[in-house]
């Protein structure tokens, strides 16, 4: 069988290991897509090899089984959610600007392959212990964007009450993403994950709009600034209130 022209099976790479690599994430590729689109139980080791343009048997050398494909699938999508967690958490100055940062690199990841596959394909397929694995995962990344929120409300810069209630907002509405988002739409990944972060940080952000957020998370008034003229504008409110009546 001859490999297409764009396969990583016809490129030159010198490294040997580079080579693995590409080639290894290529069949990872094609199953993310192949697992979304048809299932991963209506999904064959033969339908990959064949959307691949290789034989079966060259797919061995780079996967022990399908399951195995499922869970190295799911766990590139999870950890780059993950690495985009840690990133925000340390470019961010404060809560609300950490949470932008995070969420605009979380749309881009949910709607990729990987992410996509992590989401949307069913993973009860995986033995209990590798589930668990995943399971973690996805604990602990709730964990750190509810400790994420909490920093926010601390700080002043988040307005909600609840950061467990938040989370699940937040999570719902971005991992429904992969639902609906198709890429031949109107949409880019980049244009809806722009237009969610609006919705979002209506949302959460602080009702009084003191506490400006630039774009890169930078905040242009600290808590006890933005929590002063808040009062004062509930005593100039009361004021006008008075003079009104």
């Amino acid at each position: 069988m001859k490999p297409a022209a764009n396969s990583p099976w016809t490129e030159e790479v010198q490294n040997r290991e580079e080579q693995f690599e590409l080639k290894r994430r290529a069949v990872l590729k094609a199953a993310a897509r192949a697992f979304i689109q048809r299932g991963y139980y209506r999904t064959s080791l033969d339908d990959l090899a064949k959307s691949l343009h290789v034989t079966k048997p060259t797919l061995y050398y780079y996967i022990k089984n399908k399951e195995d494909i499922l869970y190295a699938c799911q766990a590139i999508g999870a950890e780059r959610m993950h690495k985009a967690m840690s990133e925000a958490q340390a470019a961010g100055r404060n809560g609300l600007g950490k949470l932008m940062i995070f969420l605009k690199a979380y749309a881009d990841h949910v709607l990729d392959d990987f992410g996509r596959c992590l989401i949307m394909v069913d993973n009860r397929a995986l033995k209990p212990e590798t589930r668990a694995l995943l399971q973690g995962d996805e604990r602990k990344l709730d964990t750190q964007l509810r400790q994420m929120i909490a920093e926010g409300i601390e700080d002043g810069s988040i307005g909600v009450d609840d950061p467990k209630m938040a989370s699940f907002f937040i999570f719902g509405a971005f991992n429904w993403l992969t639902h609906w988002y198709q890429p031949e739409g109107p949409l880019s990944p980049e244009e809806i994950a722009d237009k969610f972060l609006v919705y979002v940080r209506s949302g959460v952000a602080r009702a009084d709009g003191v506490q400006a957020i630039s774009p890169n998370g930078d905040a242009d008034a600290k808590p006890g600034k933005a929590r002063a003229a808040s009062a004062g504008d509930q005593r100039r409110a009361k004021t006008s209130a008075r003079t009104a009546r």
